[in-house]
């Protein structure tokens, strides 16, 4: 049977209890063809130690998804500085030959690369180096997008590998984390006069209806969440990776839009599953989160949204969004510096700068 090799990206900033219980899960996956690369961006923590004593076996992963297992360990690592990427990039340094000159590489459960970043590039950056240093080295027919604070199911790559068709990216089926049996996400669908997401799949549990009452599993997607999307070799060559103005946010259905208009489907491939953390941070209100939020979303609406859909936006922002988002920050967080964070990021938006 033919398994298509996959390389496996996964970005970490100060969160290695996440990184290392994905770690974990991903370790005990069928699958037998697939690479691992995880990129530090620049951690304030201690990370990068707390990620080797995992891979040498001292620090040991507990999860209510899965038991630890000793036997795969030691995973050897072969880690690498963002600097030794960009003497690579000159010619100065092949990782090819360093990977073939480790014993049995290519049994990648016990391997794993590590890619220690000089500075925080970003989920876009971020990502992009680890994409590069793949696609430069390891060959992979598709490369895989994981987000560190996600648990995988064992058949989870098998799935989303069966699936994929003739599709040039595909997402997984993504439950909460804290409430295994309800629907996170199974891809998006675009509503161009309010500049929203739409979540198709959200808040259902298997195979119930949604609350918006879809049951469309997504082989007609604009986009898939950047949490688990495996892309095909040929859509990075052709539309290239990420765009890293974005920094945060809306970087992941830039992607997934540019592929869309390149020709290429988006699909959610449904028996994929895959279990994703609801981070209580990621909703803390802070003036970096509002600012690209705000940014972007303009950017994202000036470039991809038709004259009329992005006028029709323009009104429901003014005459409703903002004053919502304005009272929540204002009244409720009571934060005024992150709404001078976002007032700059529609003003930086609607103008075009990144």
């Amino acid at each position: 049977m033919n398994h298509p090799r996959v390389s496996i990206i996964i970005l970490n900033w100060n969160g290695w209890k996440d990184t290392v219980e994905a770690l974990e899960s991903l370790y005990q996956i069928e699958y037998p063809n697939y690479q691992v690369v995880v990129v530090d961006n620049h951690s304030e923590d201690d990370s990068i130690e707390r990620i080797l004593e995992y891979c040498d076996g001292s620090l040991k992963v507990e999860s209510p998804f899965f038991g630890y297992d000793p036997n795969n360990k030691p995973v050897n690592v072969l880690e690498i500085e963002e600097e030794e990427l960009k003497n690579s990039d000159k010619g100065e340094t092949s990782f090819s030959s360093s990977l073939e000159s480790e014993n049995n590489f290519g049994h990648v459960k016990n391997h794993l690369v590590l890619i220690k970043n000089r500075e925080n590039h970003g989920f876009a950056g971020g990502n992009n180096v680890g994409m590069r240093y793949a696609l430069k080295n390891l060959n992979p027919d598709f490369l895989l997008l994981l987000n560190n604070d996600t648990v995988v199911d064992p058949s989870f790559l098998d799935e989303l590998l069966n699936q994929v068709g003739n599709a040039g990216i595909a997402g997984s089926k993504i439950y909460f984390y804290h409430d295994r049996d309800l629907i996170q996400s199974l891809g998006f669908k675009i509503k161009w006069s309010r500049g929203e997401m739409v979540s198709v799949g959200y808040m259902g549990r298997d195979e119930s209806k949604s609350r918006d009452g879809s049951k469309d599993y997504g082989n007609d997607l604009d986009a898939v969440s950047g949490c688990s999307m495996l892309i095909r070799r040929e859509v990075l060559d052709e539309i290239g990776l990420f765009n890293e103005k974005c920094f945060l946010y809306y970087e992941d259905t830039d992607i997934c839009l540019r592929a869309k208009r390149a020709g290429f489907k988006i699909v959610c491939a449904d028996r994929s599953k895959l279990w994703h953390k609801d981070s209580a941070s990621s909703k803390k209100i802070s003036g970096t989160r509002e600012y690209y939020s705000a940014r972007n979303l303009f950017l994202f609406m000036r470039k991809y949204a038709g004259k009329k859909e992005f006028y029709t936006f323009l009104i429901y922002f003014f005459f409703l969004k903002f004053w919502f988002t304005a009272a929540l920050i204002l009244l409720y967080h009571r934060e005024t510096s992150a709404f001078g964070s976002y007032v700059k990021g529609i003003s930086d938006g609607l103008n075009g700068r990144y």
